[in-house]
């Protein structure tokens, strides 16, 4: 088994889970707003609520990205992403009935050096913990940041 089926996080680059208080608006067919879970070079998760009868008008296809810290005037946009997953999260909690918790995952895009720049320092003004102990193999210069 090589090292990069040893790894316990199934994407190619580490992610980071984020502060309490980050939060993305997506724009795509609808417009989004959540909170960030975990971002890495690659990409990232958030969480929103929905309307439960959403219509089937949930997040997919080209987007672009903005992420901010509440309290901070800082924002990274980063345009020519695609959504990934959006996925509604089970919610034990009865008198919610009319909502949704959802979860939505999105790849960057092909990044010039600038966005790579910036999605670096999004990482390190945001993240705070790993969400895997193992090192993990990065891709070559011509195929990610």
């Amino acid at each position: 088994m090589g090292h990069a089926e040893q790894l316990t996080e199934p994407r190619w680059q580490q992610r980071f889970k984020t502060r309490d208080m980050v939060f993305a608006v997506l724009y795509t067919d609808v417009l989004l707003l959540g909170k960030v879970l975990d971002v890495g070079r690659g990409g990232l998760a958030f969480q929103y609520v929905a309307f439960a009868d959403g219509n089937g008008e949930w997040a997919k296809g080209k987007a672009d990205l903005e992420v901010f810290e509440s309290g901070s005037s800082r924002c990274w946009k980063i345009p020519s992403c695609s959504v990934v997953y959006d996925l509604e999260v089970p919610l034990e909690v009865r008198f919610l009935s009319n909502y949704q918790l959802r979860r939505c995952g999105v790849r960057f895009g092909d990044l010039s050096k600038r966005q790579c720049t910036q999605v670096e320092s999004l990482i390190k003004h945001l993240g705070v913990d790993p969400l895997s102990r193992h090192a993990l193999e990065l891709p070559s210069a011509g195929e990610r940041c």
